[in-house]
């Protein structure tokens, strides 16, 4: 396409020559007699037309050096679209953070004094010892038949679990001695002791018969009796193999000074349950899911305790038992009187 520049510039110049054609006839600078007034007004209605001419071709000559400049420039250089690398959406190994699941009080005006809700990654040493507060590493006054070992302990998704496993362990108890299973448990001794109150854990049991789970309350000052056993599993179990019995006992004197409640006809296994225990002076009454099952006027103890859970093997598990058992923990709070 030739430029229209040339065609401007002869505009531009024609107007020019034009207006000065006028301008001299009107002004008569040109030395020649003056003409008429008729002469004059034709001489200026050209210059006016011509310049309104050359004030088109002006604006059609701008329109084309924008397009030709336009079109003159390179397009511009950009990086390809492409999607961006990233790493793949996982599910998340750890179920969503929820609100806590509110305790069962009983009636009154309470205040929780100590907690664990379980949810970090790691068991709270802080609060919680791993072996009896006198050192050993199972109960050698019963027929447990495992070691305690913080191993068996684990931390995630809100809950803590203690896994019971057969796996030969030596450990301290009265004597080194050696059991067919390693588990674990907790208790706060070191971190909480307390005088009264409303103590509570919310658990999934394990169902094997050879199991002994227990969430429980002992002195702090290393005597016994008294025990609260807030419960404990025994191996009842229903069609499913799921535990359908627990007791709940009050344990005053040794040689069998005790009050016992079993409470049976439920799933203790596959369904989460509160079990918890009201110790007021000169009373205890026992809960599950928040409902009394048992209580007691008489042989209430009055000195300060401490809470332990715990998952032991029975008497024959060495034999009979499971490879593995586990007992799932939400949540242990402990609540005292405003």
């Amino acid at each position: 396409m030739k430029s229209k520049l040339p065609l401007t510039i002869a505009a531009v110049t024609a107007v020019t020559l034009a207006v000065g054609t006028g301008t001299a006839i009107a002004n008569n600078t040109t030395g020649d007699p003056l003409p008429d007034i008729q002469s004059a007004q034709t001489a200026v209605q050209s210059a006016q037309t011509a310049l309104t001419n050359a004030q088109s071709v002006l604006t059609n000559a701008q329109t084309y050096l924008s397009s030709a400049a336009a079109k003159a420039a390179p397009a511009p250089t950009t990086s390809p679209t492409t999607s961006p690398t990233t790493s793949p959406t996982t599910s998340p190994t750890t179920s969503p953070t929820t609100a806590p699941v509110a305790s069962n009080l009983p009636a009154g005006n309470w205040t929780m004094k100590f907690n664990d809700e379980f949810s970090g990654s790691s068991l709270d040493t802080s609060k919680w010892g791993t072996r009896y507060p006198w050192g050993t590493q199972l109960n050698t006054g019963t027929s447990e038949t495992q070691c305690y070992e913080p191993s068996a302990l684990s931390e995630g998704s809100g809950v803590l679990t203690i896994t019971a496993t057969k796996k030969q362990d030596t450990c301290q108890g009265k004597t080194q001695v050696t059991e067919p299973y390693i588990s674990g448990m907790i208790q706060s001794r070191s971190s909480y002791t307390f005088t009264y109150g409303y103590s509570e854990i919310r658990a999934k049991l394990p169902g094997d018969s050879t199991t002994w789970p227990a969430f429980w309350q002992l002195p702090a000052d290393y005597s016994w009796p008294p025990e609260f056993d807030v419960f404990e599993g025994w191996g009842q179990h229903d069609a499913n193999g799921n535990l359908n019995r627990i007791t709940q006992t009050d344990i005053w004197a040794s040689g069998g000074g005790q009050t016992q409640t079993q409470v049976t006809g439920k799933d203790f296994t596959s369904t989460w349950h509160t079990y918890g225990v009201d110790w007021e002076p000169g009373s205890l009454t026992f809960y599950l899911d928040g409902v009394a099952m048992a209580h007691y006027t008489s042989n209430v103890p009055s000195k300060a305790m401490y809470v332990l859970a715990n998952l032991a093997m029975q008497s024959g598990s060495a034999s009979s038992g499971p490879s593995s058992a586990k007992m799932q923990i939400d949540y242990i709070r402990v609540f005292q009187k405003s």
